[in-house]
């Protein structure tokens, strides 16, 4: 077992102020590639959107956009209000019945 490397084994056996300094280092280094990672990330999906938006502003007025949007609001309201008319009515207007056991 001596053979094998063990990088975390000189720290594992240190004092408690050096694991604590070893904790942060990587707590930091994580967080610095994580946001690192998601920021390229971002660049490269913005620069996709920022070129796609400006192609559809040219295309669409201001009262298109309000138009398409009103009518997807309408519709899911629409299909909302006919989901929750149909739990009501099958609730209060379906036959009852009642079985009376002796």
């Amino acid at each position: 077992m001596s053979s094998t490397f063990h990088p975390f084994k000189k720290i594992q056996e240190s004092d408690e102020k050096t694991k604590q300094r070893w904790l942060w280092f990587l707590v930091f280094l994580s967080a610095f590639t994580v946001i690192a990672l998601w920021v390229v990330y971002m660049n490269h999906n913005l620069k996709n959107v920022a070129l796609t938006s400006t192609e559809i502003e040219q295309k669409n007025s201001f009262w298109e956009i309000f138009k398409n949007g009103l009518r997807v609001v309408a519709d899911n309201t629409r299909a909302s209000l006919s989901y929750y008319w149909q739990i009501l009515k099958n609730k209060f207007f379906s036959p009852q019945s009642f079985i009376i056991q002796p």
